[in-house]
């Protein structure tokens, strides 16, 4: 069964207050969302898309098992660095990268630290 993308993270611009980013600090955690293990013990294949520009962060993708999750119960499945590299002198890289992650997870969601220039035009789950 393959959903819509669901979103771990909306547009987000350094320095602007948007969501669970306070448009301050270098860290936030975006949406939890419900990943295909939630719904079937047979979901083991989900698909994260990050779009970026110009970014200097760490995006890493975390999930859990657990049905009711605390902050504990959060492990990284993927991490995404951020480098702010430019095509050229005058452009922004823009990052546009898909990853199959597979294992029976619960929820799944994106952790971004080390946040200090650039755009995180999205970051979505899809299965």
């Amino acid at each position: 069964m393959k959903t819509s993308a669901l979103i771990l993270v909306s547009a987000t611009d350094y320095g602007t207050d948007n969501g669970t980013y306070d448009g301050s600090s270098t860290s936030f955690i975006g949406t939890e969302q419900k990943a295909a293990g939630y719904y079937s013990s047979a979901g083991t294949q989900q698909t994260v898309a990050i779009f970026t520009e110009d970014l200097l962060a760490t995006i890493k993708i975390q999930a859990t098992v657990d049905t009711t999750p605390t902050e504990t119960s959060w492990f990284t499945v993927l991490t995404f660095e951020g480098d702010g590299s430019s095509v050229n002198d005058t452009t922004g890289k823009y990052w546009n990268e898909v990853h199959n992650i597979t294992g029976k997870f619960t929820y799944v969601r994106a952790s971004i630290s080390d946040f200090t220039q650039g755009v995180i035009n999205k970051v979505t789950l899809s299965y």
